[in-house]
């Protein structure tokens, strides 16, 4: 085995773990920001915009999946 082949997976594998890492963040972040609003919106019992609340949050379940 080539010494740059093994460094290169390596390198691979961390690179692969940071742009995960980094997908959770920002789906942790938009989770965030959807609950708060969901919350509100449930407080006010507006519920002709908790369609809205559910689309959401299926986005998230999709593009985390």
């Amino acid at each position: 085995m080539n010494p740059l082949t093994g460094s290169r997976r390596e390198l691979d594998s961390v690179v692969v773990n940071i742009e995960l890492t980094l997908a959770s963040i920002i789906q942790g972040v938009a989770l965030f920001f959807l609950t708060d609003n969901a919350r509100a919106i449930l407080s006010w019992r507006h519920w002709d915009a908790f369609l809205y609340v559910a689309a959401g949050l299926c986005v998230i379940f999709i593009f985390w999946s």
